[in-house]
């Protein structure tokens, strides 16, 4: 390793690291520390100059203070360059991302038989792959039955991850990217899966801490290469963190992958109806697509000490349900610009959100959510997906004006990203909110395609068009769906649209099936 870093550009590294620094605001932030520090260093010493022999009592504060002042400048130093080398090792231009691996090649793996695929113990579970058009994932009826029954309602224990060798490098590659391309850089702190759901019941299931970039670094490059920059002949591909050498999909407890726990849940009333949202067309997974009323990924915060599996479940569950549901917004990923001259606004949106998730606390208890089915999906990695539904006590009718508050302050997060994107083109303005809409009016009266295209696509693609010349000036808000809307169980059942990718996500169609299964249960 050392022999190829010989040949590396140091100045690109280090340009690459100031992108990153100035992107997430962090050479701002030193400077500012930096420079407040020095000022109190200077005043303290002007003190302690214009005290000497006079003020015994002011010479000691002014001594103390100077003293803080040092420690906090070097404390401030050292903070500074470890974060400066945090994220990008020198091995981040050993390494070229590239996507080159031909997606139908690992399809095609996927796709196999499922004794091929799949380990001894999985098939003697009953897992078996669904396929789907560019995607597929793997369940078992039989552990779906244990999930629901809570089978695996066990203890919990916490472990920290491994982080290989593989995973340092390809993650570095990864991150250069997101600096070159100035996306936005989020590492939540997450919990992966060690233990499988096999037939056989556990005595207890082992959870990884890990992270949103270990997953990007593992999971989420089934179908990327990573080629050496400095040797022709070497390069790593993306699905050996799923698939071992015999392309057979590693069980859990074998793998070096981050495994985030997905956790998603639909809202369902009282006279079976279920509450959709559509995923905003900027999000890294089912953009544009129908999704569950609450879905993401379970962190550490989820997890309280002696909690059960289920209970740490449906906790990660309910938060994104409420979350996603009022669009709840990452106000400290916001610039610092924007937050010094949009503090009215933020002010605004949080009062709203806090109105809004109260309101659907009200709804359900806590931990009431029930789950009852679960996969692997091979797209992703083989990551883990837990579902679960949280039925409420109310009717459509009773829950339609809290919908409706739901997507007017989405509704007010569109008009703020398109004042900054089109500012004075009222005309524009109003013809994009009206497709809007449109959309929702459709989809709350059951229709998904109007002509030859879904309404969702269509407003997108009106959106996009109506946009395209105009760039923003600032970063907007930014909000996770497009808004919510109702449809009956039994009219969703019935839809061949139901296994449209490009309509409906695979989480929906999948939970669906499953739900229909156990309806006179809940």
């Amino acid at each position: 390793m050392k022999k190829i870093l010989k040949y590396e550009s140091k100045r690109k590294i280090n340009k690459q690291r100031f992108q990153f620094f100035l992107h997430k605001g962090g050479a701002v932030h030193f400077f500012l520390i930096l420079a407040t520090t020095i000022y109190i260093i200077a005043n303290s010493i002007k003190q302690i100059i214009d005290t000497i022999n006079k003020n015994e009592l002011t010479f000691i504060f002014a001594t103390i203070s100077l003293i803080a002042a040092i420690f906090a400048l070097i404390a401030q130093m050292i903070k500074f360059c470890l974060d400066w080398k945090k994220f990008f090792s020198p091995v981040a231009n050993v390494y070229e991302y590239k996507n080159k691996i031909n997606k139908e090649d690992v399809l095609k793996i996927f796709f196999a038989k499922d004794h091929k695929v799949l380990s001894e113990k999985a098939l003697q579970s009953g897992y078996v792959i669904a396929k789907r058009e560019n995607s597929s994932y793997v369940y078992s009826d039989e552990v779906n039955k244990l999930l629901f029954e809570e089978k695996y309602n066990l203890k919990v224990v916490v472990k920290n991850k491994i982080v290989t060798e593989e995973e340092q490098i390809v993650l570095a590659s990864i991150l250069q990217k997101y600096v070159e391309s100035k996306g936005n850089i989020y590492n939540d702190q997450l919990l992966g899966q060690v233990t499988d759901l096999f037939i056989n019941l556990p005595k207890e299931i082992i959870l990884n801490k890990t992270c949103y970039f270990s997953n990007k670094a593992t999971n989420d490059i089934v179908y990327s290469k990573f080629c050496s920059k400095t040797k022709q002949t070497y390069e790593f591909n993306g699905y050996k963190f799923t698939l071992d050498a015999n392309n057979q999909l590693y069980d859990l407890r074998d793998s070096n992958a981050a495994n985030i726990i997905g956790v998603s849940t639909i809202i369902l009333t009282n006279d079976n109806h279920l509450i959709l949202s559509i995923q905003n067309s900027n999000s890294d997974e089912s953009a544009g697509l129908i999704v569950a009323t609450g879905s993401g990924s379970a962190t550490v915060k989820d997890y309280q000490k002696h909690q059960s599996f289920y209970e740490f479940l449906t906790t990660g569950m309910e938060r994104e349900l409420i979350e996603e549901t009022s669009n709840s917004l990452r106000y400290k990923d916001l610039s610092l610009w924007f937050r010094l001259f949009n503090q009215k606004i933020i002010r605004t949106y949080k009062n709203q959100e806090k109105q809004l998730q109260s309101r659907l606390k009200e709804l359900f208890k806590p931990n009431s959510t029930k789950v009852y089915c679960y996969n692997r999906i091979l797209h992703r990695g083989g990551k883990p997906d837990f579902f679960g539904i949280t039925k409420v006590n109310v009717s459509s009718t009773e829950i339609k004006p809290l919908i409706d508050d739901c997507n007017r302050h989405t509704k007010e997060l569109l008009i703020n990203e398109l004042k900054l994107l089109l500012g004075k083109k009222k005309d524009k303005m109003d013809d994009v909110l009206n497709v809007y809409d449109a959309m929702l009016s459709k989809l709350n009266n059951g229709i998904i395609i109007d002509g030859k295209y879904s309404v969702i696509k269509e407003y997108i693609d009106f959106k996009k068009e109506a946009t395209k010349n105009y760039n923003l000036k600032f970063r907007p808000l930014e909000y996770e769906n497009l808004g919510l809307f109702m449809i009956s169980l039994d009219k969703l059942k019935k839809m061949t649209l139901l296994n449209d990718n490009q309509i409906f996500s695979l989480q929906v169609e999948y939970m669906v099936r499953c739900l229909v299964k156990i309806i006179e249960k809940i």
